[in-house]
């Protein structure tokens, strides 16, 4: 027993699997850029199986071979100690790509190198892309790209993704491997005596037959890192693993610490020897850092952030609703235009059940989904540009401050924020926090923020009931329930249900930059296209199925199944003052919220010569009507955002929580309003 790995030529893609490359790197370092100048529009994006981190994976042309380029989670090690670094770990220890390139910022040499040194661990052929190299010499720093490599042992090529820069030479560089096989890198070797020989002891312990390279394992073990501890679990016993465990805890009880600092210690070597800093060139070094700096005190500030954040992110929802409002005006009349012709052309020739179904059925579930494309696609070119300018850094910095106390990081405080726009981006947006506990109270609380499409029925409603200054009352009422509804629900789900990797809210502010509007365009366009993929088979069938329950069998809704529901579940909205029309016009809302108001209208003013306020009016009371407002505001989400809650955490039972929580809270909030109401009005 026992390994030794040593470095060897090896043929990369044979036979008929593709050719694999990994894209890896901490984050900010320029890795998406590269990503997307590489792969173009040949992209493809989904989530890791059984994970919610985002999976992009694109076509390469490598010499006439067609290579996967998969894109990992930026990540600052391997130890699988969060999610993204888990995911990153897992894809390159056991799918074992055929070759890494390893995407490193020339600003932040020190830090991006620890990742660099356990990537020359893994025995796979490893290429370094040196990126932001145009802003270091801006900054008059200047790297030895031939002394870094030497001192690597792989090549190093430098990169500009926005200009093109060096794409040309890294795409040769793959060829060439791919053509003619490339050396696996000699690991480094640590300046720790005590360090190495204990590593060489645990090679002669560890079997060979593990795909990780043996110092690799040894190294982890000493670490204790928890995803070695897993690979050592199947080929070891759990005597041996004991055994081995106490005498690296006798040798190096501070061996997490101790593997640490040989990794820096030698990454600092290597940075002594590539970094040069140009004397003449002091005068711009740390001008643009200056101003940046000048700027971070203004937009971090702990009280000048906060309202420049809402207002910045205000800004950008209007913005998204302005540009998305022409293309979905036109959407909806081109399928509107499209119905009419549908039935022009088979009325009197299919039963009106079949033409109404193909009309008011699957059409307008195609529509609906149709129709928050522009949207999605608004709101993502808005989080793009943010993120690519270095700003989304900024506003979940600050908006963390606020929402950390009640269980939600500042990555979720800028999706909520966007649900006051909608609340389909508002949970894709969600996968942006840093651990899965924190995406999914983000998500969960999504819903009860209140979306623009609410705003139909809100304003009528409370325009019709409290006229005058009321309405508005009502509305900043209702808004302010909302506020409190999903910080509180964040604190509780955060301390019962979802406790437990709770972890300090660590973000790293990139530089400022000008947005690269290709990698936005190109950012905006996979996330609506992830969304309609996933969605249209989904929410247009579901659309026909809710049509065909307030449509049979008697064609008339005021007869149709639905209203025979609404009748069984009427003693349940008694408590709530709800009549049954009141609870078949919810029915509709879970396909678009605001398609609650016409429904409304078909079941109250049907005949009736007054418009709907006035038939209101005469059929509800205001308790009535409050007690409407309320449960309306707040239950279930519609069914694009459960679709889309459902593609995000992959959990079927977590979608139904989602609903079935604020479908309970609704309810209660509704029983409160009516009763206090009742008592207000009855004095």
């Amino acid at each position: 027993m026992g390994c030794h790995v040593a470095p060897q030529a090896v043929a990369i893609g044979t036979g008929q699997r593709p050719v694999v490359v990994a894209l890896a790197g901490n984050p900010n370092v320029g890795k998406s850029s590269l990503f997307n100048a590489l792969t173009g529009l040949r992209q493809r994006v989904g989530n890791w199986p059984g994970k919610t981190v985002e999976r992009r994976e694109g076509s390469l042309d490598l010499g006439g071979r067609t290579a996967l380029l998969v894109d990992l989670p930026g990540s600052y090690s391997l130890e699988s100690y969060t999610l993204e670094e888990s995911v990153t770990r897992q894809f390159l220890v056991e799918e074992r790509p055929d070759v890494i390139v390893d995407v490193v910022d020339a600003l932040h040499l020190e830090r991006n190198l620890y990742l660099t040194s356990q990537l020359l661990e893994l025995g796979i052929p490893t290429f370094v892309a040196l990126t932001m190299g145009d802003m270091a010499r801006a900054l008059g720093v200047e790297i030895d790209v031939d002394a870094l490599a030497r001192r690597l042992g792989v090549p190093v090529v430098p990169v500009v993704a926005a200009t093109g820069e060096g794409l040309d030479v890294l795409r040769r560089t793959l060829e060439s491997a791919v053509a003619g096989g490339v050396a696996a890198p000699s690991p480094p070797v640590y300046p720790d005596s005590t360090l190495e020989a204990l590593v060489a002891s645990l090679l002669r312990e560890i079997p060979c037959d593990h795909p990780v390279a043996g110092r690799r394992l040894a190294l982890g073990f000493i670490q204790q890192d928890p995803g070695t501890i897993r690979d050592l679990e199947a080929v070891l016993p759990e005597a041996e693993r004991e055994r081995l465990r106490r005498a690296v805890e006798a040798a190096a009880p501070d061996g997490p610490v101790r593997v640490a600092d040989a990794r820096y210690a030698w990454v600092a070597a290597v940075v002594r020897e590539a970094l040069r800093e140009r004397v003449a060139g002091r005068p711009l070094r740390g001008t643009p850092a200056r101003l940046a700096d000048r700027v971070d005190l203004v937009v971090t500030h702990p009280v000048v952030g906060p309202p420049l954040t809402a207002a910045t992110l205000a800004a950008g929802i209007w913005s998204a609703f302005q540009i998305a409002a022409p293309l979905q005006e036109w959407l909806d009349g081109l399928f509107a235009w499209l119905s009419v012709s549908v039935a022009g052309a088979l009325t009197g020739r299919v039963a009106p059940w079949t033409l109404a179904l193909l009309t008011d059925g699957v059409l307008a579930g195609v529509a609906t989904v149709a129709l928050f494309a522009p949207l999605i696609a608004a709101f993502f070119l808005f989080l793009g540009l943010l993120e690519d300018s270095g700003y989304f850094a900024r506003a979940a910095f600050v908006l963390d401050r606020l929402l950390s106390r009640f269980g939600l990081h500042g990555k979720a405080g800028i999706g909520l924020f966007i649900g006051y726009g909608c609340n389909v981006p508002a949970v894709m947006a969600a996968r942006t926090a840093s651990s899965r506990t924190a995406r999914l109270v983000s998500v969960l609380v999504s819903p009860l923020v209140i979306c623009s499409a609410r705003l139909v029925v809100i304003g009528f409603m409370a325009g019709v009931f409290f006229p005058g200054s009321g309405a508005a009352w009502v509305m900043a009422g209702l808004y302010a329930v909302g506020l409190v509804l999903v910080l509180s629900v964040a604190w509780l789900l955060s301390r019962t249900l979802l406790r437990g990797d709770e972890e300090p809210f660590l973000i790293e502010l990139p530089p400022y930059r000008m947005p690269r509007l290709r990698n936005v365009a190109v950012y905006a366009w996979q996330q609506t296209a992830h969304f309609l993929q996933r969605a249209v088979t989904v929410i247009a069938p579901m659309t026909a199925v809710v049509w065909a329950i307030a449509y049979f069998p008697s064609g008339s809704v005021e007869s149709s199944f639905a209203a025979w529901l609404g009748h069984l579940l009427e003693p349940l909205g008694r408590p709530l003052g709800f009549d049954w029309r009141m609870i078949v016009s919810l029915f509709p809302g879970f396909l678009a919220k605001e398609a609650s108001l016409p429904t409304l209208a078909v079941l109250y003013a049907a005949g009736a010569d007054q418009g709907l306020g006035a038939a209101l009016r005469a059929a509800l009371t205001v308790p009535q009507a409050l007690s409407y407002l309320v449960f309306y505001t707040f239950y279930t989400p519609c069914l694009a955002t459960a679709v889309t809650i459902r593609q995000e955490i992959g959990s079927t039972r977590w979608t139904l929580v989602s609903v079935g929580y604020s479908l309970l809270l609704a309810g209660g909030l509704a029983w409160v309003a009516h009763w206090g109401a009742l008592q207000l009005w009855a004095a």
